[in-house]
């Protein structure tokens, strides 16, 4: 466990340095920002900056702890340079050492996190792709044609390669919740920044939907998504971070005026943070489209456009490039704008196609019945299978009805953040109806709704609270929060799911093997255990054997590749592929090849 607060120290260092020289490069965080905006706002750029910059460096070399620590390095220059200034550090330290509360508060859910997620991975797509994306970029970077031997490793993300560098030595098959752990720790600490701020009597609106979002998404992402948070998986990052982007609009509202000497453009920074989502799943794509447009409505100056434009190649370009290598397409699985390469995926296998995606979705798994076919067929099988999504689609419908009463009362922000959350639902409705793509944009919506509701109850609540109680529970405002939030993520860890149930009744049965490496420690996380799930029956060992497909000799499981050695490639799919140069091996790359038998 210790290791989690290790990697959250060694993250949070990067990211913050990180965002702060992204900040003062492209002049997208004032210095007039209240310091706790400034921190999360500065961690949430520089993270995901850090991510993208990692996946492009793949392209050249493997992400290795001492590449990570060289372009973390490069990133946080300025700010440890030419920027200083603006890591404001004297205010930092005072806050974090003259107020022990704030440093108590970040220990107790850091340690919290930690001991939620010192398990191993159960996800099935952990499985089939995550686990093996992040190995192949932290043992030979990303390489071509890996579509050919699992289609999946076609999908590009930065948070793989966030990932990848921890993934080594003693920490080697341990790491991988690592990135998730962080920005669910981030979660925390946002729920307590602005928790405090309102029972101190200072919140701004910005400060009411930071709090809203964040206890929503808290709330649906842990009973809902909890089991997907102890693994890398790329949903994590871009539910939690869609409303940090919309919460980027109203802190926009607040540097106008006052820091335009400072900041020409204080919009630029939603953009950025939707580009490096967009980096880390092409979900985000609405995001980043309609702070485009956030930030043409503010400006159109010859200079904001430029470092606007600037961002976008370098946010999006890794992941679109690091797909074309892998898969041949630069929005893969997606067929679109295919350039011919010798390793281009081909397959006429639905399920394997952006349009089979969307029909998983829509039906739930299941095969779509026999019948004619017509436009939203599937809604009535959708709206019955998937309570939840769809509870969430009529909130938001109904929030429009509210939305059509008090449009007009509404500020700027919160009309960008609602027509964000209606672009993004949208989007998702129509590309892949599930639930971890939908909760993003939901939250906003909902959080748009109390953001206004509350507004008018703190009034209320300052008439009728006396001032001396307030004044008097202010040094609890967070102590309390993070206490907490911290006993309910300790119990939450004491809690078994039903997938490590059926595992522990698995190695009772003797189908499923156990050790020291796969129990939980203080010092380091367990092993991934390599499993594999049959339907109706307990889970067992996967099955390996080793098999020559052309010139490559590689791995085969019965179903899921894990972190078994590389190169693995499931038999379920039968694409062939051959090595692209022979004296590279797999490092090298693939090709096509004759299909696999």
């Amino acid at each position: 466990m210790l290791f989690f607060l290790f990697a959250f120290t060694l993250l949070g260092a990067i990211s913050y340095a990180a965002g702060v020289s992204v900040g003062y490069l492209f002049r997208a965080l004032p210095l007039g920002y209240r310091l706790g905006d400034y921190w999360l706002a500065a961690t949430w750029l520089g993270l995901l900056t850090l991510g993208n910059a990692l996946l492009a460096l793949s392209l050249l070399v493997p992400l290795t702890p001492l590449n990570g620590a060289l372009l973390a390095l490069v990133l946080c220059l300025p700010a440890l340079t030419i920027g200083k200034r603006r890591l404001r550090w004297p205010a930092l330290r005072q806050a974090l050492w003259k107020r022990k509360s704030w440093l108590m508060a970040g220990g107790l859910i850091a340690v919290a996190v930690g001991a939620f997620l010192n398990r191993p991975s159960f996800v099935v797509d952990a499985g089939a792709y995550h686990i093996g994306s992040v190995e192949w970029l932290s043992r030979h970077g990303a390489v071509p044609g890996l579509a050919l031997l699992n289609c999946t490793l076609g999908y590009g993300s930065a948070w793989f390669a966030l990932v990848a560098p921890l993934n080594a030595g003693a920490f080697a098959g341990r790491a991988y919740n690592a990135a998730n752990g962080f920005v669910y720790l981030l979660l925390g600490l946002q729920i307590v920044l602005a928790g405090s701020r309102a029972w101190r009597r200072a919140a701004q609106p910005a400060d009411w939907f930071l709090l809203t979002t964040s206890v929503l998404m808290w709330l649906l992402a842990t009973r809902f998504m909890g089991a997907i948070l102890p693994s890398p998986s790329p949903d994590i990052p871009v539910a939690l971070g869609l409303p940090t982007v919309a919460w980027a609009f109203f802190l926009s509202e607040n540097a106008e005026g006052a820091t335009r000497g400072d900041l020409p453009e204080p919009r630029l920074a939603a953009q950025l943070m939707a580009l490096g989502l967009s980096g880390v799943k092409l979900n985000a794509l609405p995001a980043a489209a309609l702070c485009g447009l956030f930030l043409i409505a503010a400006s159109r100056r010859a200079s904001c456009l430029a470092r606007a434009t600037l961002g976008g190649v370098l946010l999006l370009a890794p992941s679109l490039a690091t797909r074309v290598v892998m898969s041949g397409y630069p929005f893969f699985p997606a067929r679109a704008l295919g350039l011919g390469l010798p390793w281009e995926y081909a397959s006429d296998r639905p399920e394997f196609t952006s349009a089979g995606i969307r029909a998983f979705a829509q039906w739930s798994g299941k095969p779509a019945p026999d019948g004619p076919d017509y436009p939203l067929r599937w809604l009535p099988h959708w709206i019955a299978h998937e309570p939840l999504a769809a509870g969430l689609m009529f909130l938001q419908l109904g929030a429009l009805a509210w939305a059509w009463r008090r449009w007009r009362r509404w500020t700027p922000a919160m009309r960008w953040a609602f027509a964000l959350a209606g672009l993004g639902a949208l989007y998702v409705m129509a590309a892949a109806p599930a639930l971890r793509f939908l909760l993003g944009y939901a939250v906003i919506a909902l959080g748009v709704l109390l953001t206004d509701a509350a507004g008018q109850l703190a009034q209320r609540w300052r008439r009728s609270l006396p001032a001396v109680c307030q004044d008097g529970y202010a040094r609890f405002s967070v102590a309390a929060p993070a206490g907490l939030l911290a006993a309910a993520i300790l119990t939450l860890s004491l809690v078994s799911s039903n997938t490590e149930r059926l595992i522990r009744q698995a190695i009772a049965a003797g189908r499923v093997t156990d050790g020291p490496d796969h129990a939980p420690g203080w010092l380091r996380p367990p092993r991934v255990r390599r499993i594999e799930y049959v339907a109706g029956d307990l889970p067992r060992d996967t099955t390996v054997a080793r098999r020559r497909i052309n010139d490559v000799e590689v791995v085969e499981p019965h179903a899921m590749c894990w972190d078994l050695p590389l190169p693995c490639s499931p038999p379920y799919h039968k694409t062939g592929f051959r090595l692209r140069d022979p004296q590279r091996g797999v490092a090298g790359g693939f090709i096509r090849g004759p299909n696999k038998p």
